[in-house]
């Protein structure tokens, strides 16, 4: 009986789509590469208007987050103060976990962080900010750029 039970477990998963495995796409990104020293944080645009005062507040950003079409984002405290760990999927094919600095600035309240080069700043912002149909009218959200956030709920 055990033998059937085995082989039909293994005849499911010969026939589903092949997933690959988190750890074999997952990378973590560095703060200090070379990448990160050369790049500058964007100036915020009006898509990423923070629905809260400008200032960051670790509570605002720490859990998970959905976006869209299976997109994730989870923000979680690094081992160094004022460091943040984001896991996230933001494509149907890339994921990583990336290492952001909180920032207190009035103009990039929010978490630094660089991917592929690019340093980019995720902000407090609601639904309607992130540009995506799918979160529109949400109230609590983080948005990365016009076109890339994540809500809660």
């Amino acid at each position: 009986m055990r033998v059937i039970a085995v082989c039909a477990v293994l005849l499911v998963a010969a026939c589903a789509p092949q997933a690959r495995s988190s750890a074999d796409d997952t990378q973590i990104v560095e703060r200090d590469s070379p990448a990160a020293e050369s790049a500058k944080i964007p100036a915020p645009g009006n898509a990423a208007t923070p629905i809260t005062a400008n200032q960051f507040v670790e509570e605002d950003y720490l859990g998970r987050w959905r976006g869209v079409e299976g997109m994730y984002l989870v923000v979680a405290k690094a081992d160094v103060p004022g460091q943040f760990r984001l896991e996230m999927q933001w494509d149907l094919d890339r994921r990583a976990i990336f290492i952001a600095d909180a920032t207190d600035e009035p103009a990039t309240a929010g978490l630094s962080f660089t991917r592929d080069g690019e340093e980019l700043l995720l902000r407090r912002t609601d639904g309607d900010a992130t540009g995506l149909k799918y979160l529109a009218g949400k109230r609590e959200c983080l948005t990365v750029r016009p076109g890339e956030g994540y809500c809660r709920g």
